[in-house]
């Protein structure tokens, strides 16, 4: 009896300090669910097929390459090159300011329900059914962006910076690179779970970004992957637990579409983007 309950107190402890954010999210979210009892218990009992292999992976690194219909993926590239060439072909980035100047959003959420071609990408089941297996219970599409980074030369900030995203406690990111990406195109960086040493303090009492030092500092030598590929790589990641960072283009631009799943009681519970009827 004291082994289980040492056990049980290990993993909160755990839960609420290592991966814990602040009191205000559990309660929020607990209010949620109690709120709306009948849609938890329908999500919760919500079943999903999905590849065993990819949801091991994710649990035990933070990310994985999933099957993908190939042919699936490369109309919704195509799609996207489409997009990039008539609203910004150029090259250069946003002026220098105070925000995300290193990239532009050519599609997110206030504009995503004029393109429901990529609704309707993100919405497939080898998405939702890999997400929902994850998280254990139906995961909802909470946002489509896509987005092209460019080489600044400026100092990194944000996303460019090591972080974790804070939509929810755990999430899954896919990724769908519409350009080549190499080394020099800013790609998609990661510390594997395997590889990050515990930061045994509450998430709202870190730091939001931290620089190359100070992440390795906190991970194992040898730990940072870059995810390169040519057009229509498609990974995913749970970019809640997983230190990421990206878009530091060197000499090249990149565009890049995201799709992201939570639970429908994130920290800010969402409106999900749904297919037309």
């Amino acid at each position: 009896m004291r082994l289980v309950f040492k056990g049980f107190t290990m993993k909160m402890l755990k839960r609420f300090v290592y991966k814990g954010f602040s009191p205000y999210y559990y309660a929020r979210k607990t209010l949620y669910n109690l709120s709306n009892r009948t849609d938890y218990r329908r999500r919760k009992s919500y079943r999903a097929s999905a590849d065993p292999a990819a949801i091991e992976a994710i649990r035990a690194e933070g990310w994985t390459k999933p099957a993908m219909d190939l042919e699936n993926v490369g109309k919704a590239v195509a799609y996207c090159r489409e997009l990039e060439a008539k609203t910004w072909p150029q090259d250069t980035p946003p002026e220098a300011g105070q925000g995300k100047d290193f990239w532009t959003l050519i599609v997110n959420r206030s504009n995503v329900n004029e393109h429901p071609v990529l609704i309707e990408f993100a919405s497939q089941p080898a998405f939702k059914n890999l997400a929902s297996a994850y998280l254990g219970e139906e995961a909802v599409l909470s946002d489509i962006a896509l987005m092209k980074s460019f080489p600044t030369h400026r100092q990194a900030k944000h996303s460019q910076l090591w972080h974790l995203d804070a939509d929810d406690d755990r999430l899954l990111l896919f990724y769908v690179y519409c350009s080549d990406v190499d080394d020099g195109a800013g790609p998609f960086m990661l510390i594997p779970k395997s590889r990050q040493t515990p930061i045994y303090l509450p998430r709202f009492l870190r730091k939001y970004g931290y620089t190359d030092a100070e992440i390795k500092a906190r991970s194992k030598p040898q730990s940072v992957v870059s995810v390169v590929g040519p057009a229509g790589t498609v990974f995913a990641c749970d970019t809640a637990t997983t230190y990421h960072c990206g878009s530091r283009c060197e000499d090249k631009t990149r565009l890049a579409l995201s799709i992201r799943y939570t639970t429908r009681s994130g920290l800010y519970p969402v409106q999900p983007i749904a297919k037309a009827s």
